[in-house]
Parts: C-alpha cells; structure tokens; sequence
C-alpha cells in the first residue's frame, strides 16, 4: 500500500492506495490550483517505483510540467531522488509551478552545496 512505501521500496504488484487523512472533510490543499494530496501521493508512489533515476526524472518533469503543487510538495518530490544535480534541476524547473513561492526558501536545505543553493537562490531573484 501507499503507506508502505514510506518504510519499504513497492514491489511489482503493489496497489496504490490513497493515504488515511484524520480529518474525514479534506479534499486537497487549501492553496487553490495545488495538486489534491491523494493525487500528489499517487504520483509519489509511481515515481518511487521507477528503478533508474533517470527513469523519475523523466516522470517528474512531464509531471512538473502539467501540474502545479505547493512547496511542500515539491520538497516531497525532490526527496525521492539522490543525485543533487538532479534535485536541482527540478527545483529550478518547479519554481513557477508552485502556488506559495513565497515559500520555496525552504528548499534550500536539500541542498548539501553552496553552489547548488546559490544556484536555486539564483533562480529564484529572476
């Protein structure tokens, strides 16, 4: 199941399944035009199963591209790969994709170098 994958990797065969909210009444996020959170942990889930990084980066910039997510949910997204050229690229790519850019400073501390911060810090002054 979805909540599985937190603590294992999926497995062929595995079924999404959409995550337990505590609150019977949420729907989504409260930032209008955000991904749904069901949406967001099925694309999560897909991306995840791919086995070569190269594999998610292509899923995740078709995905960047067509959708638009909070912060919060990037910093989900970007979590899921090792490379941090990799991780950078789709932040830069996903900065005007997000619906609280106020809070995309965030972001920075997936980063482990300085270059890779200045880079983002770059993009995100233009």
């Amino acid at each position: 199941t979805m909540n599985e994958t937190r603590t294992r990797m999926p497995q062929i065969g595995d079924t999404w399944q959409p995550r337990k909210y505590d609150y019977p009444f949420n729907t989504g996020n409260i930032y209008t035009g955000a991904i749904s959170n069901n949406e967001f942990d099925r694309i999560l889930w897909a991306i995840s199963k791919e086995s070569f990084e190269v594999n998610k980066m292509i899923s995740a910039e078709q995905i960047i591209n067509s959708n638009y997510f909070t912060t919060a949910q990037l910093r989900q997204l970007l979590r899921l790969f090792n490379f941090e050229p990799n991780r950078l690229q789709l932040a830069k790519l996903g900065y005007n994709k997000v619906v609280d850019q106020s809070n995309y400073y965030s972001l920075s501390d997936l980063f482990s170098y300085n270059s890779s911060r200045d880079e983002l810090a770059h993009c995100i002054r233009k």
